[in-house]
């Protein structure tokens, strides 16, 4: 099966990179010869070589190599109002085989939070890097730092919010159960 990679080498919204594993060479394939389809691409067409066929590729949007994405390609989400700071999707849903539905670096900025919610049927881990702030889990408060873990199983609700001076940032992970 062939990784397939939306590369700069593509000029369109509508063409797609693919490479091997090993990220050697490249076949352009244009918008009305493939569909996205639970994260493969389902190809009817090879323009390069003309050759009619259907073939099922694996996708991996968003990176150039094959398991190093660089840190300059993370796609960065910009918030205002009570989430104030910075989302940065490290893995997108079709990496994680859909099996998670986020993995991000998370910036809150002071007085932000991430308001109180339930999960139900996923489960989220923060991991705190730095920064200090109040955990709420399941209505008890909790004071968190750089370094603490905070575990919110399916069915159980929590918030966080930046009560400090500095920025607070962390790892989240939403893992369906």
């Amino acid at each position: 099966m062939k990784l397939a990679i939306i590369t700069d080498r593509c000029t369109s919204m509508n063409q797609v990179a693919v490479r091997n594993r090993q990220g050697e060479g490249v076949d352009i394939f244009w918008g009305l010869n493939f569909m996205y389809l639970e994260g493969h691409i389902l190809i009817k067409k090879i323009c390069a070589a003309g050759v009619w066929h259907k073939t099922k590729i694996k996708v991996r949007t968003g990176a150039v190599n094959f398991m190093i994405i660089r840190s300059e390609e993370l796609p960065i989400e910009q918030r205002t109002g009570e989430r104030n700071g910075t989302l940065i999707r490290l893995l997108m849903p079709e990496q994680m085989h859909g099996r998670s539905r986020l993995f991000a670096r998370i910036l809150l900025k002071p007085g932000a939070r991430a308001p109180y919610h339930q999960h139900n049927g996923d489960c989220e881990a923060y991991y705190i890097l730095s920064g200090e702030g109040q955990a709420n889990d399941n209505g008890v408060i909790s004071q968190v730092k750089a370094g603490d873990i905070i575990f919110t199983d399916s069915g159980e609700s929590h918030s966080i919010e930046n009560t400090s001076e500095k920025d607070l940032e962390y790892i989240a992970l939403i893992t369906l159960v």
